[in-house]
């Protein structure tokens, strides 16, 4: 008697028949290292054994450190890059907050000195005005 459970339910063992079986192909004809040279230093192992790497073929762990040493090197510059915007946004903000909390006053203090008639009224301007304008 065939099983009648399920059968609104699609077969996927037979859908998957037709998928990748974990068997790479050299479509590009890659050109092989030579047997007697054993670029990975990992033995007789032979190409795509580098467990902890998963499947590489032709590809050494040499190779593979190169490529994420110039991965981490791009992050790294990229990291200090935005922290360095950051930092010079924040000394900018500050920078300007200073200037206008030192500006204010000498600004209310020039009016002050503007509206009293003395003969001391004109060096003090040149003294303000040359060293803190």
């Amino acid at each position: 008697e065939s099983p009648t459970a399920f059968t609104s339910f699609p077969d996927f063992s037979r859908i998957n028949d037709e998928c990748f079986n974990g068997v790479k192909e050299d479509t590009f004809s890659t050109p092989r290292p030579t047997s007697g040279g054993n670029q990975s230093g990992l033995g007789n192992l032979g190409l795509g054994a580098e467990k902890r790497w998963g499947v590489v073929d032709n590809v050494s762990i040499k190779d593979l450190l190169w490529v994420c040493d110039q991965t981490f090197a791009k992050t790294a510059r990229q990291i200090c890059s935005e922290v360095l915007q950051s930092v010079q946004g924040e000394f900018e903000a500050a920078k300007a907050q200073m200037r206008h909390d030192v500006v204010q006053p000498i600004t209310a203090l020039t009016n002050a000195l503007d509206r009293l008639p003395s003969r001391l009224d004109g060096p003090i301007k040149r003294i303000i005005e040359a060293e803190v304008m």
